[in-house]
């Protein structure tokens, strides 16, 4: 090997060290996370954007809208099952009234038993 190339190789891996290091210690910290609030930024609330808001607003109406009507659904039916209920209960009870005014005939005495010799 010749002077010249041995200079060569050595300049190379010097060039190439030099150039490491630059990219190791040339790196920014890594940055913070964002905001907690990223899902409201990302509807697109600054100053110029009015129209995508305005679209957000009346779709979350429009969700809050169905969850009433549901709601009002489900508490009709709970309601007719309670008055179903409660329906059943009065006729039970007619019933065992119906029964407890019935004339029965009275229960004999019972025998009495000789004892045994």
């Amino acid at each position: 090997m010749e002077k010249a190339e041995i200079l060569t190789n050595i300049g190379i891996l010097l060039a190439g060290l030099f150039a490491g290091m630059i990219a190791y210690f040339g790196k920014r910290p890594p940055e913070k996370p964002g905001p907690k609030d990223t899902v409201v930024a990302g509807l697109g609330i600054e100053f110029g954007n009015r129209l995508q808001v305005d679209q957000a607003i009346a779709e979350l109406k429009r969700i809050a809208d169905s969850l009433a009507i549901i709601a009002d659904r489900k508490q009709a039916t709970t309601e007719a099952k309670l008055d179903r209920i409660l329906e059943e209960l009065d006729e039970a009870e007619e019933r065992e009234r119906e029964k407890a005014n019935q004339v029965s005939r009275p229960a004999r005495a019972p025998r009495s038993r000789k004892p045994r010799q």
